[in-house]
C-alpha cells in the first residue's frame, strides 16, 4: 500500500500534486462535517510524500509512515485551547483563528523552574504536519522546550508555500504578524526562532535542518528585537540565509517587538513595518545609517572583543573574531598544523564550527583522532592508564561531528575558488564560523597567461577577503615560508614577507602568526607579528610546551593560579 493510499484510507480526499513534497489542501474528515457553516472549507493540509496531515481548524495531526530520527518526538498530552487561554491571547491582540492556524494547544507539564506540574500553553513546532517539538509556557512566563526533541523553526508549515517569509525572535511575534495579515487582508508568512536571542546565539543549530526552506524564497524579512543579542541574531541569520535576499525590519522607537506594535498601533502599522523594511546593505557600499544600531551598541558596550582560547598570556596577544583572515606560517616540522588544531578545538568549545581543507592531515580518520587528543587532553587508543577510555570516545566523536566538517575535493577542484565554494555551502548548510586552508602549497594554482606570481597571489588573497567579509566567516590560511637564513645553526623566524610568492601575504591579512620550534630548549614559540585591530590583541611572542603524548600545548611559564582551559566534559 502506497503512502497516498494510507492517507486516503483515513478519509482524506486529495489529488496527487505535481510535486508530492509540497502540501495540498483538503477538507478534514474529523471536523468539516460537524460545522454549521463552511463545511467545504479546505482546512486540512496534506503532505503526500511524507504521509503527514494537519488541520488548522480542529488541530488533528498525524502520520501514516514510520518516523526514524535520532531525536525524540514529543509525547506530552495536548487539548484544544480553552476560553481562558483564548481570552488571554486576545489581550495580546491575537485571535482564536490565528491560534488554530499555528496549532496552539494547552496541557499540563512539569516546569523545572518551579519544581512542579503546571497548566501550560503549548506552542507546537510542526514540520510537514508532524509535531517535532513543543515549547511550554506557564502563567509566570517560565519556558521550556521538549527534552530530546529536534530544534527547528516555529511555523515552518506556515511559510512552506510562500515566496517570502518573516523571521521573528519569538512565537508570539510570529502570531502577531499573522494576525495583522488576517485583520488587513494581507497574507503574512511568519516563523520564529525557537530560543530567542538572549545570548546572541551564534550557533543556530535549528537552522541546519531548516535552511532548505529559504532557498526558494525571494525575500526574507528579519524582524528581531533591536538590542545587542537581537543584532547578533540578525547578522547570523543574514549570513546563513544569504544577505542578497534579506530585508531588515525596524519597529517604532517605543516598541520592543512585533506584538508591541500590534497592541500599541494596530495591524496596519505592523504591516507598514514590513512594507518599509530595508534591503541588507549592498556589498561594497556602506553608509553610516546602515550600521547605526551597531555603532550605538559599540558606544554603550565597548568595541567587539575576540574569542579567547584559555591561554592566559597568549590571549593578551591574540584573540579570534569571525570575518578575520589569519595567516599561520613557519618552516616545515615546527608544528603549524598542530597549533592550528589546538586553536580550533578550543574555539569549538566556545561554539565555533569549522570547515577544514587539509591536504597534510590525511587520512581524515587520523586527523579526527588527533583532534580528539586535543579535546580530551589524553593520548588516543588503548594503552596506558592516562589514555582516553572507550566511554569518552562516543561523546568526543559526537562533538567533532557537530563542529568540524572536512572538505574533500577532486584534483580539478583544488583551487582557491573551489575551496571557497565549499566554504560558502558550509556557511549556509552548517553555519561554520571559520574556514581552514592547510596549506597554500597544496592548493592548485593556475596562473593565467600574462599574469605574474605577484599579481596572481594578490587576486587569490582578495577572493579570500571577499569571502570572509561577505559571509562573516573567518579564514585561517597555513603557508610555508621560502628558504630562510640560518644564524648559529638556527633558522630565522618567518613573517608574512617570508612566504614565497608575494608581499600580499603580509598586506592583505588581518592577523599573522609564526610557529617556531626551538629544539634545543624544547620550546615552541608563537610569534604574533600582525594584529589588525588594537582592541583584539597586540604583537608579541609566547612560549609553549608541546606534549608528545597528548599533542596538546601549554604555556611555558605558567603563572601561579593561572586559569586553565577546562577539560572536555561531553557537551
Amino acid at each position: 500500500m502506497t503512502t497516498e493510499d494510507k492517507l486516503r484510507n483515513l478519509g482524506i480526499i486529495f489529488k496527487t500534486p505535481a510535486d508530492p513534497s509540497n502540501p495540498v489542501k483538503s477538507t478534514c474528515p474529523w471536523c468539516s462535517h460537524t460545522r454549521k457553516r463552511n463545511k467545504q472549507e479546505k482546512c486540512l493540509r496534506v503532505w503526500a510524500e511524507a504521509g503527514t496531515y494537519y488541520c488548522h481548524h480542529c488541530g488533528v495531526n498525524g502520520y501514516v509512515n514510520e518516523y526514524k530520527s535520532e531525536y525524540e518526538l514529543p509525547t506530552s498530552k495536548s487539548k484544544p485551547i480553552t476560553s481562558k487561554v483564548v481570552k488571554w491571547f486576545e489581550t495580546r491582540g491575537i485571535s482564536e483563528d490565528t491560534l488554530n492556524y499555528y496549532g496552539v494547544t494547552e496541557g499540563k507539564e512539569y516546569m523545572p523552574q518551579v519544581g512542579k506540574e503546571r497548566n501550560v500553553i503549548q506552542f507546537n513546532y510542526y514540520r510537514k504536519g508532524r509535531k517535532i517539538n513543543i515549547k511550554f509556557r506557564d502563567a509566570e512566563k517560565n519556558f521550556k522546550l521538549n527534552k530530546g526533541s529536534e530544534l527547528i523553526l516555529y511555523g515552518l508549515d506556515a511559510i512552506e508555500d510562500s515566496s517570502w517569509v518573516i523571521i521573528t525572535e519569538g512565537e508570539i511575534d510570529a502570531l502577531s504578524f499573522h494576525q495583522a495579515g488576517m485583520s488587513t487582508g494581507n497574507l503574512m508568512f511568519a516563523c520564529s526562532v525557537p530560543n530567542g536571542a538572549s545570548t546572541g546565539n551564534q550557533n543556530l543549530s535549528y537552522l541546519d535542518n531548516c535552511i532548505d526552506y529559504f532557498e526558494n524564497k525571494d525575500k526574507v524579512y528579519i524582524a528581531v528585537d533591536n538590542d545587542g543579542p537581537g543584532l547578533k541574531l540578525r547578522n547570523e541569520l543574514s549570513r546563513r540565509i544569504g544577505k542578497e535576499k534579506v530585508w531588515l525590519v525596524s519597529y517604532p522607537h517605543d516598541c520592543k517587538d512585533a506584538n508591541d506594535v500590534l497592541l500599541n498601533y494596530g495591524s496596519e502599522e505592523l504591516i507598514k513595518c514590513i512594507e518599509s523594511a530595508k534591503a541588507y546593505p549592498l556589498e561594497g557600499i556602506s553608509k553610516a545609517k546602515d550600521v547605526t544600531d551597531e555603532v550605538l551598541h559599540m558606544y554603550k558596550y565597548g568595541m567587539p572583543k575576540g574569542t579567547s582560547i584559555g591561554f592566559d598570556d597568549f590571549d593578551k596577544l591574540m584573540t579570534w573574531r569571525p570575518s578575520e583572515f589569519s595567516l599561520i606560517t613557519g618552516v616545515p616540522g615546527h608544528g603549524k598544523s598542530s597549533f592550528v588544531d589546538e586553536v580550533i578545538v578550543r574555539l569549538a568549545q566556545k561554539g565555533w564550527k569549522f570547515g577544514i581543507f587539509s591536504a597534510e592531515k590525511q587520512p581524515i580518520k587520523v586527523h579526527i583522532a588527533e583532534l580528539m587528543e586535543k579535546l580530551l587532553q589524553k593520548p588516543f587508543g588503548k594503552g596506558p592508564n592516562d589514555a582516553m577510555t572507550e566511554d569518552e570516545i562516543g561523546p568526543a566523536l559526537d562533538f567533532i561531528n557537530k563542529h568540524f566538517f572536512f572538505i574533500n575535493l577532486k584534483d580539478n577542484d583544488l583551487t582557491v575558488e573551489g575551496i571557497l565554494n565549499k566554504g560558502k555551502e558550509l556557511v549556509k548548510k552548517e553555519g561554520i564560523s571559520c574556514l581552514i586552508i592547510d596549506n597554500w602549497a597544496f592548493v592548485e594554482h593556475k596562473i593565467e597567461r600574462g599574469m605574474n606570481e605577484h599579481q596572481y597571489t594578490g587576486l587569490q588573497l582578495s577572493k579570500i577577503k571577499i569571502f570572509k567579509e561577505a559571509y562573516d566567516c573567518a579564514v585561517m590560511l597555513v603557508a610555508h615560508p621560502q628558504k630562510l637564513k640560518k644564524e648559529n645553526g638556527k633558522v630565522e623566524v618567518a613573517s608574512g614577507y617570508s612566504i614565497s610568492g608575494s608581499s600580499h601575504f603580509f598586506n592583505k591579512i588581518d592577523n599573522g602568526l609564526t610557529v617556531y620550534r626551538d629544539f634545543e630548549r624544547e620550546v615552541v614559540e608563537v610569534h604574533v607579528w600582525k594584529v589588525r585591530w588594537r582592541f583584539t590583541g597586540k604583537t608579541g611572542m609566547q612560549e609553549f610546551v608541546y606534549n608528545l603524548k597528548t599533542t596538546c600545548y601549554s604555556e611555558y611559564e605558567e603563572k601561579e593560579n593561572s586559569k586553565q582551559f577546562p577539560k572536555f566534559k561531553g557537551q
